[in-house]
């Protein structure tokens, strides 16, 4: 394949992992949801193979491939056809067929942004092979691995997993982009990418702390409680409670003790877009230690330790446990823009919101839309939307 393909995700995201276009297409490669699925992308409320930096490169190239395929080579057609769809490619050959017209891509009729594609790649190929003729400089990067994949096993909390790598949680998270809710997902899409000078620390931590890998709430059932209240009331799922308590059934009982993974997703941030840092402070228990001297020592109380910790009134400390003894909250403004869209043909307000990542609620509330009132193509609606998530 060419070389120069390596570069196109600066002409289709500027190499930005979060990019979301307003045909939603995401991710380094902007792939939108239907061609996703259909090279293997998984897309569900945990996880979005199209940010996936590796699997959407794979899934990219693979794209290529084939439409190179089935253009018979010509990778101009093909490139084309990976920015407006084949069929409209092929419909722009056939017209010219028909008209004793050549069917190069030069000379095919094909939107703007499309007949503007090619030369923008060659435009960035130039640049890159040529930097002082255009007045830049570019650093040269080493020959060798700076990344890798590791494979933990096991669902994880973002945060703890940046902690146990040494490095910050929105490094973590930029190199992890698809991963929705601050953890990885329980379905065995949990594999991370990391420096991969920092990857024999995590895997060192991830061993000593493997229990401490995932944020999880204890909950014993209650009367009248079904799986399906407990999974909404801590944002998660059925199918998540069942396979962490490797439940066969959906039968619970009064008294059952569940673990729960917790959901970072608070409804009250995203109501108010705003984002709220947790930074922990750990503590080892030493021979002596009870949870009052050490609530006193770091001025907070045995039941918010017990809170951070899940720990039961009847917990016993154990010398070189690992507790959570504080949390500083730091609450800074989300990184949102307001856009306005204009509503399409097919679209509907559950469409919209699906394409943005919002809530329907949102979106009535933003442009004080009663419950019964329809959309109609051409309309003008407000939207606040993760500036990370859009491409500019």
């Amino acid at each position: 394949m060419p070389l120069e393909l390596a570069l196109l995700p600066i002409v289709e995201s500027s190499f930005d992992p979060h990019a979301y276009s307003n045909m939603a297409a995401a991710g380094l490669w902007q792939i939108i949801p239907d061609t996703g699925r259909r090279f293997g992308l998984k897309q569900n409320s945990w996880y979005d193979g199209r940010r996936d930096v590796v699997k959407s490169t794979t899934a990219a190239l693979n794209l290529l491939e084939y439409l190179n395929k089935k253009f018979d080579g010509n990778w101009q057609q093909a490139l084309a056809a990976y920015n407006t769809g084949e069929g409209r490619v092929f419909s722009a050959i056939r017209k010219n067929k028909a008209a004793g017209k050549p069917t190069d891509y030069w000379n095919l009729d094909l939107p703007n942004e499309t007949s503007s594609y090619v030369p923008k790649l060659y435009a960035v190929a130039d640049i890159i092979m040529h930097p002082k003729k255009y007045g830049f400089h570019i650093e040269p990067i080493s020959n060798k691995p700076v990344i890798a994949i590791v494979k933990p096993s096991v669902q994880m909390n973002l945060t703890i997993a940046a902690e146990f790598a040494g490095i910050s949680t929105r490094e973590l998270k930029d190199l992890n982009p698809a991963y929705r809710r601050g953890v990885t997902a329980p379905n065995g899409l949990n594999h991370l990418l990391l420096p991969i000078n920092k990857v024999k620390h995590f895997r060192r931590e991830l061993a000593q702390n493997r229990n401490a890998s995932m944020i999880t709430h204890h909950h014993r059932v209650k009367s009248g409680e079904s799986l399906g209240l407990i999974a909404k009331r801590y944002h998660s799922s059925i199918k998540t409670i069942q396979k962490v308590n490797k439940l066969k059934t959906t039968n619970i009982r009064i008294g059952q003790s569940l673990t729960i993974p917790a959901s970072p997703i608070s409804l009250v941030n995203r109501q108010h877009r705003v984002a709220t840092h947790m930074e922990v402070q750990h503590y080892v228990v030493q021979s002596g230690d009870n949870l009052w001297n050490i609530a006193h020592k770091y001025k907070t109380s045995v039941a918010k330790l017990k809170q951070l910790n899940s720990l039961s009134k009847n917990t016993v400390l154990h010398q070189g446990q690992r507790l959570n003894v504080s949390t500083t909250s730091k609450k800074t403004t989300a990184n949102h823009k307001t856009i306005h869209y204009k509503v399409q043909n097919g679209d509907s307000l559950s469409v919209i919101a699906q394409r943005y990542d919002i809530s329907v609620a949102e979106i009535k509330k933003w442009n004080n839309l009663a419950n019964n009132k329809y959309i109609k193509q051409g309309q003008q609606l407000k939207l606040v939307i993760d500036r990370r998530k859009v491409q500019a």
